[in-house]
């Protein structure tokens, strides 16, 4: 318990820079690794977006930092003309489908531990970057963050 409260602190103490930084390293990563092992059907982008897209579900709101934090990546993903607008209609869901997406990634970091403990790392790394992009990790976002690991 003491390693994640202090793992949390540190996130949350990250500056914009820093986490940024840190967010596009280890997303990279992700693609790089999942590009490497070549699973059949599984595309490295959609997981990643999906890992993406979940933690912001995580507290069913999404923030101009969220979305600074996310816009590059789900730029390269989906196209130059993705914008504040999808990305709320991608985010506002229901609870149960809320629950659904946090259900899916934990199987998918189930998965990236299963092939490597890097990997999920980087992962779980990407979703603290989101989660802390407002300097605060919430109770409903630590509670996402306790069923990834």
């Amino acid at each position: 318990m003491f390693e994640r409260t202090k793992l949390i602190r540190t996130f949350e103490s990250l500056t914009q820079d820093e986490r940024n930084a840190l967010f596009e390293q280890k997303s990279a990563s992700v693609v790089s690794a999942l590009k490497k092992l070549d699973l059949p059907g599984v595309d490295p982008l959609s997981a990643l977006s999906a890992l993406i897209l979940s933690c912001v579900v995580s507290d069913g709101t999404i923030d101009d930092k969220e979305y600074e934090l996310m816009l590059p990546f789900l730029k390269k993903l989906f196209g130059e003309d993705y914008d504040f607008d999808s990305i709320k209609k991608e985010v506002l869901v229901s609870d149960e489908t809320s629950k659904e997406l946090a259900s899916s990634v934990k199987v998918l970091i189930d998965a990236f531990s299963m092939l490597s403990e890097e990997l999920k790392t980087d992962a779980v790394t990407v979703c603290l970057c989101i989660l802390s992009v407002d300097g605060k990790i919430s109770k409903r976002e630590k509670r996402f963050l306790s069923k990834l690991v």
